[in-house]
């Protein structure tokens, strides 16, 4: 679904997703004016069945990634708001299911530790696409736990960095972006 969610509006961004040969649904995805965001799309798949996810993987394999491959300009993507997005999951629980589902704190988790695995996986589809995402601690200790294979794991370690903020500096949020970039 991220790879999808990534592709869909990356290609919108760079007026590159015309005269794609998809299924209906990828089609009404990409057609949509209303959605700008990774996150945008991101969301309208969560509605989508099982059997369509699987036909848009297909789709996105190849056909999206494809043109992902050719793009020669480079794109910086922000992604953040995950954690609180899937928030429902964590909180306390209800003894029965959601209107929009059973609730579970591995959702929490798995929807942030799938970004990591594509924002890393991107880097191999076409190196001018740079994904910054926001991804809490405490999911991304989760990461040996779902990556069993302990290099794959360090080298995604090594592909982040670990933010810190001064209460001070989230007074002023302009701090942040200055510490950080050092």
């Amino acid at each position: 679904m991220w790879l999808a969610a990534i592709a869909v509006a990356v290609l919108k961004h760079v007026d590159a997703a015309g005269g794609l040969k998809v299924n209906a649904r990828l089609s009404g995805l990409i057609g949509d004016s209303e959605l700008h965001s990774v996150i945008d799309h991101f969301v309208r798949l969560l509605d989508f069945t099982p059997s369509e996810l699987q036909r848009i993987a297909t789709d996105t394999d190849g056909h999206l990634v494809p043109r992902l491959r050719a793009l020669q300009s480079p794109l910086t993507i922000f992604i953040d708001g995950i954690d609180e997005y899937f928030n429902k999951h964590v909180e306390d629980l209800p003894t029965n299911a959601s209107v929009t589902g059973e609730l579970s704190p591995e959702v929490w988790y798995f929807a942030q530790l799938g970004l990591v695995e594509v924002a890393y996986q991107m880097r191999r589809i076409n190196h001018h696409l740079k994904i910054f995402a926001a991804i809490r601690k405490e999911a991304y200790a989760w990461l040996p736990r779902r990556c069993s294979r302990l290099a794959v794991a360090l080298e995604k370690a090594r592909s982040s960095r670990t933010l810190g903020y001064r209460t001070t500096s989230l007074v002023c949020p302009k701090r942040i972006f200055f510490s950080a970039s050092v």
